[in-house]
């Protein structure tokens, strides 16, 4: 995103990369197709996601797949758990979409832009509900440890992500560190301004900030 109106190819793709919003099982559904476990987990993910993580009940999940109680508990002994599976299903995503769009552009400084553009396409199709990962944190003073775990997992791969992509547009600049690590803060805090906003022009001024710098 060089500019508020160029796009990356990343748009055209992202709604075929973004997981499925399954409507609740039914006889003859796709949902109702899958494996008891995808079933659970595809419901439950979401749930969380669009009501949160705490608002979201065992029972209405088990409802809404369309399977036993005790099924869902031979697959998932908790809720806990089951909210772990979904945030390390959530990570794979996003090392996925990375490694897939934005490793391999060649150009350092377009890979950052590249990045912000995946960001400002994946928050409006999920019509900027905002980041798994952040709400989830956000939505109670101690999460779990298994989620807990999971989130740090994931926030430390995007700030490491970043410090390399930051340091490969600056080669040789002492500060690289110093702004690989604003970089991070920049690209987390557009993400929950666009969620407030409900509107991309955080992610933008992040992104023409930060290649403002190369």
């Amino acid at each position: 995103m060089l500019s508020p109106v160029l796009r990356s190819p990343v748009e055209t793709n992202a709604a075929a990369a973004a997981p499925a919003q399954p409507a609740t099982a039914h006889a003859g559904s796709p949902l109702a197709s899958l494996p008891p476990a995808a079933r659970i987990l595809r419901t439950a993910a979401r749930l969380f996601y669009e009501q949160g993580y705490h608002a979201t009940g065992i029972n209405q999940i088990i409802a809404e797949a369309g399977v036993a109680k005790a099924t869902f508990y031979a697959h998932y002994p908790s809720k806990d758990s089951l909210g772990a599976a979904w945030l390390a299903q959530q990570h794979e995503a996003w090392v996925s979409w990375l490694t897939e769009r934005v490793t391999p552009v060649p150009d350092a400084r377009r890979r950052v832009a590249v990045l912000f553009d995946l960001l400002e396409v994946w928050l409006r199709n999920n019509d900027y509900r905002g980041c798994p990962f952040l709400n989830t944190n956000a939505e109670q003073p101690n999460p779990p440890e298994a989620l807990r775990a999971i989130i740090l997992q994931h926030k430390s791969y995007l700030r490491d992500y970043l410090r390399n992509l930051v340091r490969s547009a600056l080669p040789g600049r002492l500060e690289a560190d110093r702004m690989a690590l604003a970089a991070y803060v920049l690209f987390c805090g557009a993400i929950i301004e666009a969620q407030a906003f409900r509107d991309p022009w955080p992610v933008r001024t992040a992104a023409q900030t930060i290649l403002g710098w190369f």
